[in-house]
């Protein structure tokens, strides 16, 4: 155990090297706990640790007893996280603020420092970060966790423990059982937010909270679907920059590099064997696809299915948000108004739609899906599309109506075997 101390000292001292070197831009250290409790022992289910935008201000103090579970989450001074690993690296014992003190024996090994740019989406953090995994295995503990139902007054049901932890705690658990102390180092400088393909090219789309993006230098390979391979440097003005390459590509990477120390940032992978299904959409967020005129008309020519629905016209606000839903907890979708049943494109009036739209899903969705809108003309008929992506924070439902899923090319409300499955499946949100 001794060893197991020596080697996790100069470990934990780079990542509290990386928060004192990203100390301005961060305002305290956001905690997050699942603890179980086996007779009179509190053990650790999973535990996790970000530092905070400097821009956030919110309060994200929260508490959820179960009796056998307790579920916190809150904020603390990064003096105070400090001295929270420290004990566990040094003391063997978990103390987090209005929580039991947790025994522990975990270490910290070189090998499970891992990099995450800012599409993952394990954690809600919306930024690349160094994550830190503490190692816990093979030490002899276990989090039994409760089985069957969650319960309690003045709190959701879930169906198993969790189920509550991922939904209340925003972070999808890798293995359920064993503990889980994760602490992460996030990189606030700047993101990818948005990429846009075209067959000529793409455009880049940054955020850089502090505004410095003359600090920051976009670094490309595109490789299209021949292999010929484009390389390009960006320059951003207002966030955005665009470059010339040949088609779509197969392949993609976008690197943000910071021009005075040149160390990376963040970056942003793209893979169209792996992101697309069979409406062009990626998996990930942050990729648009520029649509053509003649791709879509031949998606409609194939007709409805799992992935693509037809409306004439502007559906009322219940079938809306069933639809926009059911694509969210499935493998994400597209809407077409202005298109019968039989594929006939007949248009439809676009004014104000994208609004009202939005109105009806944060209204009637409970959580509200993300999805986009835009308009396209084809054969001189506009009609209006709806691209919903694959939700992260499974399950969507419809406020007094229940949940839906995509089967075939219908939309019906799930059984309970499908609302397990969209429980195991979640993933993890983005807080903003």
């Amino acid at each position: 155990m001794d060893d197991q101390r020596i080697r996790s000292k100069p470990v934990l001292a780079q990542l509290l090297g990386l928060w004192d070197e990203h100390a301005s831009r961060y305002n305290g250290v956001l905690y997050c706990a699942a603890l179980v409790k086996n007779g009179e022992a509190w053990q650790s289910a999973v535990v996790w640790l970000c530092p905070r935008q400097k821009s956030d201000e919110r309060n994200d103090d929260y508490r959820a007893d179960y009796g056998n579970l307790l579920i916190v989450r809150g904020s603390f001074s990064l003096a105070d996280a400090r001295m929270v690993l420290e004990r566990i690296v040094e003391q063997g014992l978990m103390n987090l603020p209005e929580s039991p003190s947790v025994p522990m024996t975990a270490y910290l090994d070189a090998n499970m420092i891992r990099r995450r740019g800012s599409q993952d989406r394990r954690y809600p953090l919306h930024y690349a970060a160094h994550e830190y995994h503490f190692q816990t295995q093979g030490v002899g503990q276990q989090a039994n966790a409760p089985r069957g139902l969650v319960c309690a007054l003045g709190l959701p049901l879930y169906p198993h423990a969790y189920a509550a932890i991922e939904h209340q705690l925003g972070v999808r658990v890798a293995n359920q059982g064993t503990p889980e102390i994760v602490a992460l180092a996030p990189d606030y400088r700047a993101r990818v937010k948005k990429v846009r393909l075209s067959m000529t090219g793409a455009a880049v789309e940054i955020e850089t909270p502090e505004g410095d993006e003359a600090q920051i230098v976009g670094k490309v390979y595109h490789e299209n679907v021949h292999g010929i391979a484009t390389h390009s440097d960006l320059a951003f003005e207002n966030g955005r920059a665009s470059f010339a390459a040949t088609g779509y590509p197969r392949k993609m990477i976008v690197m943000l590099v910071s021009r005075d120390r040149g160390d990376a940032i963040d970056e942003w992978y793209y893979d169209s064997d792996q992101n697309f299904r069979s409406l062009g959409m990626p998996h990930h967020s942050g990729a648009e696809i520029e649509e053509s005129e003649e791709n879509l008309e031949n998606l409609i020519h194939g007709g409805e299915s799992e992935t693509l629905e037809f409306k004439e016209k502007v559906p009322d606000k219940w079938a809306l948000a069933a639809t926009v839903t059911a694509f969210a907890n499935s493998g994400g979708g597209r809407l077409l108004i202005g298109v019968t049943d039989s594929a006939e494109i007949v248009g439809c009036e676009l004014e104000k739609l994208a609004d009202r739209f939005t109105n009806i899903v944060h209204a009637h969705c409970e959580p509200a899906p993300s999805f986009t809108t835009g308009a396209l003309t084809i054969r001189d008929t506009n009609i209006v599309v709806v691209n919903v992506p694959p939700g992260y924070d499974k399950p969507y439902t419809v406020k007094d109506q229940g949940t839906y899923v995509r089967v075939g090319a219908t939309t019906r409300r799930v059984n309970r075997y499908e609302m397990d499955r969209l429980y195991s499946s979640k993933q993890a949100p983005v807080w903003r």
